[in-house]
């Protein structure tokens, strides 16, 4: 079967698919800023971490790495504490707890602001003890820049490479798309679903058939 009878096949079967047809979506698709896919962090992670259909192993191996960086991290100080023996840097262990909540991308929309601050509050702190030589605040700091560091380079990692896997293979993009995974965001900032649209400031469900 040719790669346009594919297509031809795939459209019909695509639920409420905002395209006339299958091969105007991929032609729009790949014209830079046109429109671009969606998916939800999540979903996408899980797909990485639990080895989903045609889950690259590159990005497997740093979503695994990064997961496990800011437990290493903490070891490390840890580890600093015990060499030199400065107990009272325990204190800082509960301000790592509350950072692996407040760091969190799902916290942004409750703390807002606070979170934007927490970010920015844990890399200039970084960058002023390395100039001023406070070891200790530089271990802690960096504890909690690798918190932050966790969370954006796994989920970064996980949507990429579940976009680029749906978006180079067809049969995976039927699936996704009937099974309300991915989305298609339009320039006007119009979002579609199988099961869904936003468009005009709301959102509006489909019927089931």
């Amino acid at each position: 079967m040719t790669s346009t009878e594919c297509e031809q096949v795939l459209a019909p079967s695509l639920k409420n698919f905002p395209f006339p047809d299958y091969s105007t979506f991929k032609q729009e698709l790949g014209k830079t800023g046109r429109i671009r896919l969606s998916v939800d962090r999540a979903v996408a992670l899980q797909w990485c971490t639990r080895r989903g259909i045609r889950a690259p192993k590159r990005a497997q191996m740093v979503v695994s790495f990064w997961t496990f960086a800011p437990y290493l991290a903490t070891l490390g100080y840890l580890g600093y504490i015990i060499a030199t023996g400065l107990w009272w840097y325990l204190l800082a262990l509960p301000v790592f707890v509350v950072a692996f909540f407040v760091y969190q991308p799902s916290s942004a929309m409750l703390l807002g602001p606070l979170r934007v601050a927490a970010v920015v509050g844990a890399f200039v702190t970084l960058a002023v003890s390395i100039i001023a030589h406070w070891r200790g605040v530089t271990a802690a700091s960096l504890v909690l820049v690798t918190e932050w560091l966790s969370y954006k380079v796994v989920y970064r990692t996980s949507v990429d490479a579940f976009l680029r896997m749906v978006a180079t293979n067809d049969d995976m993009f039927e699936r996704c798309w009937n099974g309300g995974f991915v989305g298609i965001w339009l320039p006007d900032g119009t979002k579609y679903w199988s099961d869904r649209k936003y468009e005009a400031g709301q959102y509006v469900r489909y019927e089931r058939e």
